[in-house]
């Protein structure tokens, strides 16, 4: 998991970011699309459903178009740091968002404690240099990839794993 930040840092230099990502989920699309083609699975249509897959598959490309560029202005590392953050936002999202998921005092305390660890970490690093456009967008990046979680874990039940991957 972690090398996808060293691929992104190293290709930084001659591919720009939007197209690297672009890249990235042409090669799933055709993957999981003869996937689907192979193993004739359907999609259950509901109008609910289609909210919820447009959601999924643009918060993945938010999410990974975001973590491309904030890898322009941050170390991989404190990238990855930041991007780890995608647990915390998912706890506080699936709240209101995942029937069932309730937010409760234990699990906010983790969630706040994790924050605060990535902050404590950064700024024993490198973090000084670090520019806040950098920090935000690697911040906007792990959110947008929490957002793209909670709208699987609404799909998981109507969808498979194949149809999901085609979509994001």
């Amino acid at each position: 998991w972690g090398t996808q930040f060293l691929v992104i840092r190293g290709g930084q230099e001659t591919v720009p970011p939007l197209l690297t990502a672009s890249a990235r989920f042409a090669v799933f699309a055709v993957v999981a699309t003869a996937a689907l083609v192979l193993s004739r699975q359907r999609f259950a249509e509901r109008p609910v459903l289609t909210g919820w897959r447009l959601c999924f598959g643009l918060a993945q490309a938010a999410a990974m178009s975001l973590l491309y560029l904030a890898e322009r202005h941050l170390p991989s590392s404190a990238a990855a740091l930041l991007f780890g953050t995608t647990p915390l936002f998912v706890a506080l999202l699936a709240h209101r968002f995942v029937p069932g998921e309730r937010l409760r005092g234990r699990t906010l305390a983790a969630a706040a404690i994790g924050f605060v660890g990535v902050a404590v970490v950064l700024a024993g690093g490198p973090a000084l240099q670090l520019r806040s456009a950098g920090v935000l967008t690697a911040l906007a990046a792990a959110l947008a990839a929490a957002v793209n979680k909670i709208a699987a874990k609404r799909l998981v039940a109507h969808a498979s794993p194949f149809r999901l991957l085609r979509d994001m």
